[in-house]
């Protein structure tokens, strides 16, 4: 099936449902056992780390507009290299989709069925990921941008609700730098997730100076994942790391107010849309990394490879549910430092690298 290009605006929408992947539910609880209320500031450099890196897609698409990463990869680093770097690619995006699995399934799990129901989890979400990858970028992108204001509205209604939560200002600047700096170590698997525009760089059509459209897109998803952090912080200021569900959390409704009705629907469907199209957005990388390290397979070849690995790893994964969340933190970054921060290191000097005169495109 042809993947036909995406828009600038349906790239910055999609980034939006990448800025919040594993960041609005135990992410601050977990940032707040390790850091207390300066987790936040942790978050505030992994997002400027991002955008550096967003910083660097936009300087190789202006550069090379139509090729592939791989080719430009294959180029300059030759095909070994290449190929390995982009196995690394296939492996993040593959742990990533089941972390977010996880988090969510434990989130569903507590909060809205209170017992185990791995078979309908699987049988609900599992076959409609299939079909959206099959399907390809475009009606990933399209539905994203058909349900988009409808999560930034659900995400607006969330911190609007935690006004009533009361809260103060957090009590920051509490840790010492050594501890600062090993807990954004530990989190820098968190985040990393605009490496997947460097994968459909050539399914990108971005015209000239729509770079700015983009880029005010996402900018309005750093300011929903601050904003939810910082309220998290300002209502939990001492029990947060008692609290594994940020964005419900922040939503609870005080007591005086129950008699409205039951608002976490309100969050609780947010974050449901947000997982769905972030398991479509991870899978699909990891399908295309998969065609990039093995050109003579197809789609299907991946996806069927994506569920296998799936399933052998979900009882696992599942059953140690403490003990993934310590590798994502303790294994995981050292993967991170390769690909989030060594590739787009290299891939700087590729874009200024002096070969021979090409017209850039003004992306911005």
């Amino acid at each position: 099936m042809k993947d036909f290009k995406i828009s600038a605006r349906q790239t910055g929408m999609l980034s939006v449902m990448l800025i919040l992947a594993n960041t609005i539910l135990v992410y601050p609880s977990l940032l707040y056992e390790q850091l207390g209320s300066d987790g936040f500031w942790v978050s505030v450099l992994l997002i400027i780390i991002d955008l550096m890196v967003l910083g660097v897609f936009f300087m190789l698409k202006a550069r090379y507009p139509t090729q592939k990463f791989t080719e430009i990869l294959n180029e300059h680093l030759g095909k070994i290299l290449s190929k390995i770097i982009i196995f690394l690619f296939m492996t993040f995006f593959f742990i990533k989709s089941i972390l977010t699995y996880t988090v969510v399934y434990m989130f569903l799990k507590q909060v809205v069925y209170q017992e185990d129901f791995e078979f309908l989890a699987l049988i609900a979400i599992l076959p409609i990921i299939n079909h959206a990858v099959f399907c390809g970028m475009r009606t990933i992108s399209r539905t994203i941008e058909l349900f988009f204001y409808i999560i930034c509205a659900g995400l607006v209604l969330c911190l609007a609700i935690s006004a009533t939560n009361g809260g103060g200002i957090p009590l920051f600047f509490q840790s010492d730098a050594g501890t600062f700096f090993q807990t954004t170590f530990k989190h820098l698997f968190s985040f990393g997730d605009y490496l997947f525009l460097f994968l459909i760089m050539d399914k990108i059509d971005i015209k000239e100076k729509q770079g700015r459209k983009m880029l005010n897109i996402i900018l309005i998803g750093v300011l929903f994942l601050l904003a939810i952090l910082f309220r998290f912080y300002s209502i939990y200021r001492v029990t947060a790391f008692m609290h594994n569900n940020a964005l419900i959390d922040i939503s609870a409704v005080p007591a005086q107010y129950t008699a409205i009705g039951k608002l976490d629907i309100i969050p609780m469907t947010t974050i449901m849309f947000l997982t769905y199209f972030q398991l479509e957005i991870f899978v699909y990388g990891f399908s295309r990394s998969f065609l990039m390290v093995f050109p003579k397979l197809n789609k299907i070849h991946s996806l069927i490879l994506y569920d296998i690995l799936f399933l052998v790893l979900y009882h696992e994964v599942i059953g140690q549910y403490d003990f993934f969340l310590f590798a994502t933190q303790n294994y995981l970054p050292f993967l991170m430092v390769v690909i989030n921060l060594l590739v787009p290191l290299i891939t700087t000097f590729i874009s200024f690298k002096v070969r021979k005169r090409r017209k850039y495109e003004k992306v911005f």
